[in-house]
C-alpha cells in the first residue's frame, strides 16, 4: 500500500529555509516510511497560479493575491469562519487530503506570531479533520502566544482536538504546550532541514580557501532597530567591518531568500570592508548554500536556516536571534547561550567580541559541535518514526504507541 503524504504550510521552495525543510522532510520519510510518496502543496503567495508546472508530486495551494477579489474574500472569511476560510484555501485539494496516509503542516514559524495571527493554520488542520485524515504539525516552533488570552485558548483547543500528533523541534516549545495544557502526543524533534544534504557547487562560485559565512535580512530591523532598515544596514556594515579588522579574513555573504541578496548589496554598499565580501548568486538553492557554508571557518547568521546550515555540518555558529527558536537551538546544539546575540544585545561590538571568543577556542567549539551534530543527524529519523506509528494506529483518538 502506498503511503502517500501531502505536505501543506511551508512557503515557496524561493526561500532557502522552506527549500531546506521539504528536502530534509523527504530525506527522513524515504529512510521511515515504506512506500512513501508525496504531494507538496505549499503556499503559493507569489507566482501566478497558471506560470506553475503541477504534476503528481508538486501542487501548490493559491494564496490569494493582495488586494484582489478573492484576496478580500479571505480576510472577511478570516474574521468569520474556519470553515469558509478553509473550503476557499483548500478544497481545490480535497481529494489529494482525503486519500493521503497524513497531512504534514510544514513551516518552522507558522504557530507563532512571527508572521501574524495564525488563524488560516487552524483552519487548515479543521479543513484536513473534516476530511477524516491525520494532521501533523511537523518540526516546528510554537508560541508563544499572549497568556490567557481568547487566541491562546483557542488554539489550545484547535491542538488537542484536531491535530493527531505534534512534532516540536526544540524544548522550550514542548515546555510552552505543557503550559497551556496541551500534552498527549507532543515530541521533541530535531529540524528536518538538519537532514538535507549539502550539494556541491563548486563550478558555479568561486570561494576562497578561508573564509567566513555571513547572513544579515531586513526582517530583523524590525526587532533591532524599531523597523529603522537604514539604521539596521548601518550597524550590518560596521559589522562587516568589525569582523575583517578583527580577523582580516574573506567573507562570503549568504542570501537565503532573495531579498537577503539585494539586502546585502545595500550593506556592503557602506562597508569600508566591501572588496573582502563575495555577495553568493541568489539563484543558488538551499542545499548549495549549505555546502558554502560546510566548508567556511564560522558562520554569523540571522536566518534560522542559515544556522541550521552551519549546526549540522559542525561550523561553529553565531546566530542572531529574536525569536524562541533561536533559544532553543543554541540550548540544543551548544547547551547555553554564549553564541547567541539576542535582538536587544545586537551591535557591531557583540559581534565582534563573540566571533573573537569563538576564533579564540575554535578547535574545542567546532569538536563540540561536531559529536552535537553526530547525535542528531542519528536521531533525525525519530520523527519519521513516530509518524509511522500514527499512520498504523489508525483507530482515532488511540495514543501513538512510541
Amino acid at each position: 500500500m502506498m503511503n502517500q503524504i501531502v505536505f501543506m504550510g511551508n512557503g515557496s521552495p524561493e526561500n532557502g529555509g522552506c527549500e531546506a525543510i521539504t528536502k530534509g522532510t523527504i530525506e527522513i520519510l524515504n529512510r521511515t516510511i515504506p512506500n512513501f510518496s508525496y504531494i507538496d502543496s505549499y503556499f503559493n503567495y507569489e507566482k501566478p497560479s497558471n506560470t506553475i508546472c503541477r504534476n503528481n508530486s508538486f501542487d501548490p495551494v493559491d494564496y490569494p493575491k493582495r488586494w484582489s477579489l478573492r484576496w478580500f474574500l479571505l480576510q472577511c472569511c478570516l474574521h468569520i469562519s474556519n470553515r469558509l476560510t478553509g473550503w476557499l484555501l483548500f478544497s481545490r485539494h480535497k481529494k489529494a487530503i482525503k486519500d493521503a496516509a497524513a497531512v504534514l503542516s510544514l513551516g518552522g514559524d507558522n504557530y507563532s506570531l512571527d508572521y501574524g495571527v495564525p488563524t488560516r493554520f487552524i483552519a487548515m488542520g479543521e479543513y484536513v479533520k473534516r476530511q477524516h485524515t491525520k494532521f501533523v504539525i511537523w518540526g516546528a516552533s510554537i508560541g508563544p502566544f499572549e497568556h490567557g488570552s481568547n487566541f491562546e485558548k483557542t488554539i489550545a483547543k484547535h491542538f488537542n482536538q484536531d491535530v493527531d500528533l505534534i512534532l516540536v523541534r526544540e524544548e522550550v516549545s514542548r515546555q510552552y504546550l505543557d503550559s497551556i495544557g496541551v500534552r498527549n502526543n507532543v515530541f521533541v524533534v530535531a529540524d528536518p532541514a538538519f537532514m538535507m544534504k549539502p550539494e556541491d557547487c563548486a563550478a558555479k562560485v568561486s570561494l576562497p580557501q578561508e573564509y567566513i559565512c555571513i547572513n544579515f535580512s531586513d526582517l530583523m530591523a524590525k526587532y533591532v532597530t524599531n523597523g529603522d532598515v537604514s539604521k539596521w544596514i548601518e550597524i550590518c556594515a560596521h559589522a562587516i567591518d568589525e569582523i575583517y579588522d578583527l580577523l582580516g579574513k574573506k567573507m562570503v555573504f549568504i542570501p537565503h531568500v532573495k531579498s537577503d541578496y539585494e539586502f546585502g548589496q545595500r550593506i556592503l554598499a557602506q562597508s569600508k570592508a566591501k572588496n573582502a565580501v563575495i555577495l553568493v548568486d541568489k539563484n543558488l538553492n538551499a542545499a548549495e548554500m549549505k555546502w558554502i557554508i560546510s566548508k567556511s571557518l564560522c558562520n554569523i547568521a540571522c536566518r534560522t536556516h542559515s544556522t541550521i546550515a552551519s549546526f549540522s555540518t559542525g561550523v561553529p555558529t553565531v546566530s542572531l536571534g529574536y525569536s524562541i527558536k533561536s533559544k532553543g537551538l543554541n540550548q540544543q546544539m551548544y547547551g547555553h547561550e554564549k553564541f547567541l546575540i539576542y535582538k536587544e544585545e545586537i551591535s557591531p561590538a557583540a559581534i565582534r567580541n563573540c566571533v573573537k571568543f569563538i576564533f579564540e577556542n575554535l578547535d574545542e567549539v567546532r569538536c563540540q559541535l561536531e559529536e552535537k551534530t553526530k547525535l542528531i543527524l542519528s536521531e533525525s529519523c525519530k520523527a519519521g518514526e513516530i509518524l509511522m506509528s500514527l499512520i498504523d494506529h489508525s483507530h482515532e483518538g488511540s495514543r501513538i504507541a512510541y
